[in-house]
Parts: structure tokens; sequence; C-alpha cells
């Protein structure tokens, strides 16, 4: 039977414990200077909702059912947008006051890349690999573009609730926090054009469609009209049952024709104010507001994340190697 000698134990804590504080000492020392060396980061965010206008609710004669989801939130992907190439190259190029100069994120970042040089040597392992493997054929303006694209989107994150249609856009830039700030600014306002311009064209489309529907439905409706129109030149009194349905027959057809033209008028007349109206279907929640605090953990809290993790280690390690004398067998 294995027992455990918990007077044995107790002295191996207690003897080794003077050394475990120069580790955790040690420990503490290499974290408090990389968290006054390293380069802050600071992240901005914005929150906003989508909607989809009443009025441009699809009908049963509109392919437009692909434009919307079952709770009637546009049907397109943001998250697909604001990863996107179109957006990514838009951001880059616009001009942010960066140490009181106005700079284009192509020059901020993709200067960095250029000059390679790096005295963090992964930093400059990776920018080796990324020189090795660019098309050698690139200018440097577009190798600095191409940085700065990759930069941006590592530092972009996007979430979503599909149930309230609620996004969140957030950037992390470090050092400085007007920037992360600047650029979700310009971040929220090009979704807002992307949208804008989503709609227009769908709305466009959706009165293309209607109107050819229009004609269609009109000239079913002619023909359904002189049909009965040589009926009754052709039987001016259509007594018999027979002629009586077949009047009938033809009487419903110009209804269903003259219901279908007319629901058909309502929608394009709703298309066309659609179209006209400028309301957004994005509504913002929460602006981006300057980043007040630095990101991560307070030093306090790493210190005691340090402490149990290091103390939780160390001794499993002094147990493990002295674990025939803490276990005694015993018949």
């Amino acid at each position: 039977m294995n027992n455990i000698n918990y007077q044995i134990l107790y002295k191996l804590i207690l003897n080794n414990f003077v050394a475990y504080l120069k580790i955790f000492f040690v420990l503490v020392f290499i974290n408090i200077a990389y968290f006054f060396i390293k380069t802050p980061t600071y992240t901005s965010e914005v929150s906003f909702y989508a909607t989809y206008n009443d009025m441009q609710e699809a009908s049963l004669f509109s392919p437009l059912s692909s434009l919307m989801d079952s709770t009637g939130s546009l049907n397109f992907s943001i998250s697909d947008y604001v990863k996107s190439d179109k957006i990514l190259q838009e951001l880059v190029e616009k001009e942010y006051i960066i140490d009181g100069e106005k700079e284009n994120l192509v020059d901020f970042w993709g200067s960095d890349f250029i000059n390679f040089y790096d005295l963090n040597p992964i930093s400059f392992l990776l920018k080796i690999n990324k020189h090795l493997n660019l098309n050698p054929s690139l200018s440097d303006f577009d190798k600095k573009t191409f940085f700065a694209k990759e930069t941006l989107s590592g530092k972009i994150d996007f979430s979503e609730n599909r149930i309230t249609s609620i996004y969140n856009v957030s950037i992390t830039v470090g050092k400085y926090p007007s920037l992360s700030k600047e650029i979700i600014e310009n971040a929220y306002n090009s979704i807002l054009n992307y949208v804008g311009q989503i709609e227009n064209s769908k709305a466009s489309e959706k009165i293309i469609f209607i109107k050819e529907r229009l004609n269609q439905v009109s000239l079913e409706l002619k023909e359904a009209e002189n049909e009965k129109l040589v009926f009754l030149q052709n039987n001016k009194r259509p007594f018999s049952a027979s002629l009586i349905l077949k009047e009938q027959r033809i009487q419903r057809k110009i209804s269903l024709h003259a219901d279908v033209y007319l629901n058909l008028s309502n929608q394009l007349e709703l298309a066309k104010i659609s179209q006209k109206d400028n309301t957004s279907s994005i509504f913002i929640l929460d602006k981006a507001n300057l980043a007040s605090e630095k990101d991560g953990r307070s030093l306090l809290i790493n210190i005691i994340i340090i402490f149990l993790l290091s103390f939780v280690c160390y001794y499993l390690f002094i147990i493990y190697k002295n674990i025939n004398q803490i276990i005694s067998n015993k018949k």
C-alpha cells in the first residue's frame, strides 16, 4: 500500500522555497521589463445594426427575395466586405494624422516592410520570408501597399449577431490611439457607402424586373380582353351552358391578369420611392471613441498569474524528482 509522507513533502516545499522565489523574481523582472518596453496597443470599436425598409419588401412577383433573409435583413455579407481588398485598399490610401503630420498607411506601414531590417529577430525573419515570397516584378510601391493592407487586415476584428443583426467592428493599433479611432471611423463610412450602393443597385434591378413583368402581363391582359371581344362578337346570345362556362373562364383570366397588373403597378411605385429614399439600412449604436486605456492585462494581474503558474509548475517538478521519498510502501 502506498502512503504519502507529508512530513517529507512539507520539508521539500520549505527547503526549496528560496530557490522558487529566485525564479519567481526573475520572471517578474522579465515581465516588468517587457511591460514597459513593448509597444502599447489601443482598440477603437464601432457598433451598428442593419434593418430593411418596409417599402423594399420583396413581393411574390419579384426575385428580390434573394436580397433578404427570413428576418427582413439585408442578405449580403458585411463581414466579407470588412475583410475585402476593396475596403483595405480604400483605408490604406486615406491620410491620417500621425505624429502631427498627414500620412497614409501605405507609407506608414509599407515603409517598415521595405526597410525590413529589424532588431526583433522574429520580425526580421518574417519580413525576409515575405520578401522572398513576393512577386519580384512588383514595384516598391506595390510591395508597400500589399504589406500595408496585410497589416491592416490583421488588426481588424469583426463580429455579428445574426439574430439581432448587430455588428461590431474594431481596430487595434500600436502606439497611436487616435489612429485606431480614425481608421474605424473611415471603415464605418465605407460600410455605409457599400450598403447604399448595394441597396441602390438592388432597387434598380427590382424596377427593371417589374417593368419587364408589367409589359408581359399587359400583353396577356390585352390578349384575354381580345379573346372575350371575339367571343362576344361570335356569340351575341350565349345562353347555352357550355358558352356561359367559356365566357366565365375568359372573364376569370381577365380578372387575374388585371389583379396582377395592378399589384405590379403598386410594386413599381414603391420601388421608385425606395430608389429615391436616401435612408440607410445601417444605424449606428456606439460611435468610435478614443481609446482611454491600453489593451491587455494590468501589470498586477500578470504578476499574480506568474506567481500561480510558476508555483504550481516548480513544485510539481520538485515532487516528481523526489517522488520515491514522498511515497513510501507499507505492507
